[in-house]
C-alpha cells in the first residue's frame, strides 16, 4: 500500500500559464502541472486576458496533478499566486465586465500623468510607496473611467488575478499586503487601503477586496468549486502573495540584504529592506513582502524570457528552448560588438518609459543567428543590472551572490552570463518553481506545519549550484555595460527625431538629461 503524504497546493496564476504544485510537508515536490494561457495583444499598448480563461486553466491543471497522485495525497490546504497588476472588473452579479487589463499593458499614460501631477510624487511615495506607472493597477481604473464609461458604472468589485480565482474557489473578495501594493491604492505603511489616496482618485473602497496576511486563512472551498476542481469541500483557502514576494518565498529571500532575480516572460530583481522611511523619490518599486514589517526593493525588466521568445520565432527556429538559448556556447562575450536593447513592450526600471523601444546595435553581415541570441541574452542581463546599480543606491548591505529562479535557472548559459555581467555568483535552489512553490509554502505555515515563514524556510530551502563571475570577463562586461547604459538616450533620440514618439523623457533629456535616469 503506497503512503499518504500530507501537502498542500500551490497554484500561480501566470501571464504564460497557470502553474499548480503539491507540496509535501517535508518539502518534496509530489506532483505539479502547468497549462498555458492565450493573451490578447491588442496594439502595441494594449494586453488583455479573459479572466474565465484563468479559472479553467486552473480547473484543469488541479485535475492534472491530483490524477497523478492517484490518492496518495492528503491536502490540508491551497495557497494562492499570480501576476500583479492586472485589473479584473465584476458587475453586480460577479460576473467579469470585460478582458482584464494585465500589468505589461501600457496604455494608461494619461492616467498616470494625472495621478502624479495631481497627488504628486511626496504623497505618493509617503503613502503607496511608489509614483504611477502604466503597469499599476490605479491607472487601469481610471482609463476605464474615462475611455469605458459604460464599462465602469458597472464596476462593483475590483480584484487582482490569484484574488479572482480565490473568488470562485471560496465566493470571499479578499486579498494580501504583498499583491495590494502593487494596486497604487493600498498603504505599505500602515498596511490598509489608503484613504487619501482613494479619495484623490474618488475611487469608491467598496469595490476593493477586504485584506488578510499572506498565511491567514481567507475562505473556504465552495461545494461547487470543489466539483469544478476535484477537491474536498471546505479545504482553507490562504493569502498567499504576489508573484515576485511568493517567488521570493520559494527561494528563501525574505531577509534584508538577500537577493533574488527572477527571468521568466519578465524579469525582475529584488532584494528585501526592513526601513521604508526614507525611500525618497526611486526608480525602484517598493512592495509589502509577505510577513509583517518587511518590505522589498524591486526593479522590473518587461521583456525578458519573452525577448528571447520573440527572437525564436522571428528566427523561426524549431530548436526547443533549451537547445537554442545552448547554441550561443561558442559565441564570444560581446557577441561580437553587438547589443541588443530588451525594450519590446516599453521598459518601467530604470526609465520608466512606455514609448522605449528594442533595437539590436552594431549589426552587420558578419553577425549570425547564434550572435543574435547571445546579445538578447547579454541585453537582458545588462537591463537586471540598470536595476541592481539602484539598489546599491540604498543603505542595504547586499550580499555578494544573487538567486535565480524561473526559466532561465534552468540553463548554464543564462546563469553564466548573469553572473560575469552582475559581478556576483548566482546561486540556483531546490525549488524552481517561483511562485507555486512559494504559495505551497505559505499554505505550509497556515496548516500549522512550520510556525513562520523563517522556519518554512530553514527546513525547505537549500542551494543546489553556485555560478562563480569568472575574472577574465569582468572587465570586459563592465567597459560593455558602460556603453549600453548610454544606448537608451541614443535611441531615444533617433525615435523622436523622425517622429515616432515624442516622449516625456525625450522633453527633459532635450532640457538636460534628468529624465534618462543615466549620466
Amino acid at each position: 500500500m503506497s503512503t499518504v503524504l500530507n501537502a498542500t497546493l500551490g497554484i500561480d496564476i501566470g501571464t504564460t500559464s497557470v502553474k499548480s504544485v503539491f507540496l509535501s510537508e517535508d518539502g518534496g515536490i509530489i506532483s505539479e502541472s502547468e497549462v498555458q494561457l492565450n493573451i490578447q495583444r491588442i496594439d502595441s499598448f494594449s494586453v488583455e486576458q479573459n479572466p474565465d480563461d484563468w479559472w479553467v486553466a486552473t480547473c484543469k491543471s488541479v485535475r492534472e496533478i491530483i490524477k497523478i497522485v492517484d490518492g496518495r495525497v492528503n491536502l490540508l490546504g491551497i495557497g494562492l499566486s499570480g501576476q500583479m497588476h492586472s485589473a479584473v472588473f465584476l458587475d453586480k452579479k460577479n460576473d467579469v465586465i470585460r478582458p482584464a487589463i494585465l500589468w505589461n499593458d501600457v496604455r494608461t499614460g494619461a492616467e498616470c500623468e494625472f495621478i502624479n501631477s495631481n497627488i504628486g510624487v511626496d504623497v505618493l511615495t509617503r503613502t503607496v510607496g511608489n509614483i504611477a506607472i502604466e503597469g499599476f493597477t490605479a491607472p487601469k481604473v481610471l482609463w476605464l473611467r474615462n475611455q469605458e464609461p459604460n464599462n465602469y458604472k458597472k464596476v462593483k468589485k475590483l480584484l487582482l488575478p490569484k484574488d479572482f480565482i480565490r473568488f470562485k474557489m471560496t465566493g470571499e473578495f479578499v486579498t494580501e499586503p504583498s499583491d495590494a501594493a502593487g494596486t497604487l491604492l493600498f498603504d505599505i505603511y500602515q498596511g490598509k487601503w489608503s484613504e487619501e489616496i482613494l479619495s484623490k482618485l474618488s475611487i469608491d473602497e467598496s469595490i476593493l477586496p477586504s485584506v488578510v496576511n499572506s498565511c491567514d486563512v481567507s475562505g473556504f472551498i465552495s461545494k461547487e468549486a470543489s466539483l469544478e476542481l476535484g477537491v474536498t469541500t471546505g479545504l482553507p483557502v490562504f493569502g498567499g502573495g504576489g508573484d515576485n514576494a511568493s517567488g521570493a518565498v520559494a527561494s528563501g529571500v525574505v531577509s534584508p540584504g538577500l537577493i533574488q532575480v527572477s527571468i521568466g516572460t519578465s524579469g525582475t530583481l529584488l532584494t528585501p529592506i526592513k526601513d521604508i522611511t526614507n525611500l525618497g523619490d526611486s526608480k525602484l518599486h517598493h512592495f509589502s513582502h509577505v510577513t509583517d514589517n518587511l518590505w522589498y526593493l524591486m526593479g522590473v525588466i518587461l521583456s525578458a524570457g519573452e525577448s528571447v521568445r520573440w527572437l525564436k520565432g522571428i528566427l523561426n527556429s524549431r530548436n526547443n528552448y533549451g537547445d537554442f538559448v545552448s547554441s550561443v556556447n561558442n559565441v564570444p562575450t560581446g557577441s561580437k560588438d553587438l547589443f541588443f536593447l530588451p525594450y519590446l513592450s516599453g521598459e518601467r526600471t530604470p526609465h520608466n518609459d512606455p514609448n522605449a523601444r528594442g533595437c539590436f546595435i552594431g549589426l552587420s553581415s558578419q553577425h549570425s543567428s547564434e550572435d543574435l541570441i547571445r546579445a538578447v541574452i547579454e541585453g537582458v542581463c545588462y537591463a537586471i543590472r540598470d536595476s541592481l546599480e539602484l539598489v546599491n543606491k540604498y543603505d542595504v548591505e547586499l550580499a555578494d551572490s544573487v538567486r535565480l529562479i524561473g526559466g532561465a535557472s534552468n540553463s548554464d548559459v543564462w546563469t553564466k552570463i548573469l553572473a560575469n555581467i552582475l559581478g556576483k555568483s548566482v546561486y540556483s535552489v531546490n525549488f524552481n518553481g517561483g511562485p507555486s512553490i512559494g504559495a505551497a509554502i505559505i499554505g505550509l505555515v497556515g496548516v500549522g506545519v512550520f510556525k513562520s515563514l523563517d522556519d518554512a524556510i530553514n527546513h525547505l530551502v537549500t542551494i543546489t549550484q553556485e555560478i562563480s563571475p569568472e575574472d577574465s570577463n569582468l572587465n570586459d562586461y563592465q567597459e560593455r555595460y558602460e556603453k549600453y547604459v548610454r544606448l537608451y538616450v541614443v535611441t531615444l533620440l533617433l525615435i523622436n527625431r523622425f517622429g515616432i514618439f515624442w516622449t516625456q523623457n525625450y522633453v527633459e533629456f532635450s532640457r538636460g538629461g534628468a529624465g534618462t535616469g543615466q549620466k
